[in-house]
C-alpha cells in the first residue's frame, strides 16, 4: 500500500465503500472501515487531524498501531491507513488465563514503547483499556490517530506516565483488586516498581498471593481463585 491521491471526497468515499470488508469502531470523527488487505481506513473530518496524522509514518514500535498512509484530496489528508490489529480490547476481555510473569513481560515490552515515543516528544493523550488490544501474544496499542501530540522534548514520562499506566494496570487486575489482601501489597500504584518494572510486579505479585493462600499460581484465574477460597466473600 502506499499514498493515494483522490480528485473529490467523492472518489475517496467510493474507494473506501467499494473496498471495505465491514466497519469496525464507527466513532464519532469518522469511519474506522476494514480493507480487503486487512488495513484500517478512517475518515477524517476534524481539521487538525492532517497536522498530526502522518508525521510519524516512519517511525514503528511494536506496540503502537500508527498510521501508515494517507488518502489525499487537493493536497490535504483526508484519510489514513493503518494496519489492522486483531483481538479483543482489554476491556471487553481480561487476560485472565495469561501467567502473570508473560502479562509482566508483555507489559514491559508497552512501556518500553512508551520510553521509546517519548523520546521523540509524542504524547498519548488516549490511552486506556479500549484501546489496548490483547492478542495473546503482546498488547497492542490502537486509536492511536487522535492520541498522540507532539511536544518538545519529550514529555511523555514525566508529565503523562502516572496517569495513563494505573486504570490498565487496574482493569487487568481486577478481580485481584476486590481482595484487601491484594490492594494493601498494591498500595494503589504508590510503589513505582508496579508500574515501571511490571515483569518483577507480577512475579513479585504472584509469589505473595501463593505465600499467603499457599496454592500454586501461575495465571490471573489461579490468583483469583485462590484468593476467593482463602477470603470468601
Amino acid at each position: 500500500m502506499e499514498d493515494m491521491h483522490f480528485s473529490s471526497n467523492e472518489d475517496l468515499l467510493d474507494y473506501i465503500r467499494s473496498h471495505a470488508v465491514k466497519h469496525f469502531n464507527p466513532g464519532r470523527e469518522g469511519n474506522c472501515t476494514l480493507l480487503d488487505n486487512g488495513w484500517i481506513v478512517k475518515y477524517l473530518w476534524r481539521e487538525y487531524y492532517p497536522k498530526f496524522a502522518l508525521q510519524f509514518k516512519d517511525f514503528q514500535v511494536p506496540t503502537f498501531v500508527f498510521a501508515q498512509y494517507g488518502a489525499f484530496v487537493d493536497d490535504m489528508v483526508k484519510a489514513v491507513f493503518m494496519e489492522y490489529a486483531e483481538g479483543p480490547t482489554v476491556s471487553q476481555e481480561k487476560p485472565v488465563t495469561q501467567k502473570m510473569t508473560i502479562l509482566g513481560e508483555q507489559l514491559e515490552a508497552v512501556l518500553e514503547d512508551l520510553y521509546q515515543i517519548s523520546d521523540r516528544g509524542v504524547l498519548v493523550d488516549d490511552f486506556h483499556c479500549g484501546n489496548l488490544i490483547y492478542n495473546g501474544e503482546q498488547f497492542k496499542i490502537i486509536d492511536t490517530l487522535p492520541s498522540y501530540l507532539l511536544l518538545p522534548g519529550g514529555k511523555y514520562r514525566k508529565d503523562n506516565f502516572y496517569q495513563v499506566m494505573p486504570p490498565i494496570y487496574d482493569m487487568i487486575l481486577q478481580d485481584l483488586m476486590k481482595f484487601s489482601f491484594v490492594r494493601e501489597y498494591h498500595t494503589c500504584y504508590g510503589n513505582k516498581r508496579a508500574l515501571e518494572h511490571p515483569k518483577d510486579y507480577y512475579q513479585s505479585l504472584r509469589d505473595q498471593i501463593a505465600q499467603d493462600t499457599h496454592q500454586e499460581i501461575i495465571t490471573l484465574e489461579d490468583a483469583h481463585q485462590a484468593l476467593q477460597k482463602k477470603y470468601p466473600h
